[in-house]
């Protein structure tokens, strides 16, 4: 192949990845979120927020973001997120759950309508930095203060057959962003509180 025609060959190239490149970084900007890897997720998985703990038979949640840690309105931001298949987990990091939400002090609630079978279930908390846990609208747990490292939060609830709405209130105030809420039928004697000593 000619050398000029090869030159022209890549050249070509190399401004079609710029172009390309230049779009999705147009994307990227005046989308809710904060990298190529969310609009990616996004791409993959339409109409949910970004989770990277999310499973594909997961429970969708309906969430809900305040710019305080006092959930108070306005909403910065809201969507569906979809989590595992026995609660919901994500990890934020040092990062915000969407471009409109402040990395620290921020709030959110996030609801879902479950079917659940008769019985008896463990509800389980790990969370930085504090939460309540409502079932069908009565508070079920209270760990509404700073983190608590190595802290585990369990609380046993018998639940009818059919479905019940699960609200979870979440807020971080400053330093990594996580929580992980999920439950299980039939607990024993270890459907406790573990890590922070004098918690019911």
């Amino acid at each position: 192949m000619d050398k000029r025609k090869l030159v022209k060959i890549i050249g070509g190239l190399g401004a079609l990845v710029g172009f390309v490149a230049s779009i999705l970084g147009i994307i990227t900007f005046f989308s809710p979120y904060q990298n190529i890897q969310d609009v990616i997720f996004i791409y993959k998985n339409p109409g949910y927020l970004k989770n990277q703990y999310a499973e594909d038979d997961g429970v969708v949640w309906q969430a809900s973001f305040y710019n305080n840690i006092e959930l108070k309105d306005p909403i910065a931001s809201a969507g569906s997120i979809k989590g595992t298949r026995n609660g919901l987990k994500v990890d934020w990091g040092l990062k915000s759950p969407t471009r409109k939400v402040n990395s620290d002090y921020f709030s959110g609630i996030f609801t879902s309508t479950i079917r659940f079978n008769s019985g008896e279930y463990c509800f389980v908390i790990v969370v930085d930095d504090g939460a309540m846990l409502f079932i069908d609208g009565r508070e079920i747990k209270n760990v509404w203060w700073g983190y608590t490292p190595g802290a585990i939060y369990r609380v046993p609830h018998k639940l009818s057959e059919g479905p019940h709405t699960i609200q979870f209130y979440y807020y971080e105030k400053f330093g990594e962003a996580s929580f992980h809420l999920w439950w299980y039928p039939n607990p024993g004697i270890e459907c406790v509180t573990v890590g922070h000593k004098g918690v019911p």
